[in-house]
């Protein structure tokens, strides 16, 4: 049961659902330098640092990678809210390069349930104060509440 407002049942349902439905996610493995957190309202905020391993151009990150990292923030952000399920759609504008190196955010937070069986998210990664890229999602949910 998720107390609305409370951060830490946020991440405790997430790690719950992580270690159920998604134990062998590339993302969790220890070479990725990534930390989660929810804000009081349920939005999840991940911590990324991407190094040279993850660049297309020289000190960018790779645009494939930063669609997966939208892609994971909204399943970890559904995960924090007692949901699962799979990615119908995934929409992003860039609109500036990410820097290797150098922490930047990825958020995601749910603003439609569509009849307990799909759920649209936003997404937004920031570094350096300003907005990278936006993205907007719908997932197809496996467990309803």
């Amino acid at each position: 049961m998720i107390i609305p407002g409370s951060n830490q049942s946020y991440m405790d349902e997430m790690i719950r659902m992580q270690n159920k439905y998604h134990p062998d996610c590339l993302f969790r493995r220890k070479e990725y330098s990534m930390v989660p957190e929810f804000d009081c309202a349920g939005h999840l905020h991940l911590r990324v640092i991407c190094n040279k391993k993850f660049q297309s151009y020289n000190g960018i990150v790779h645009g494939g990678v930063l669609s997966a990292l939208f892609d994971h923030s909204m399943m970890l952000c559904l995960f924090g809210h007692g949901f699962y399920g799979y990615t119908v759609r995934l929409n992003i504008k860039y609109s500036d390069k990410v820097k290797i190196n150098s922490e930047f955010t990825v958020s995601a937070k749910i603003v439609k349930m569509r009849q307990n069986t799909a759920v649209e998210l936003t997404g937004a990664i920031v570094q350096n104060a300003g907005k990278r890229a936006g993205a907007e999602a719908v997932f197809w949910l496996e467990n309803k509440k």
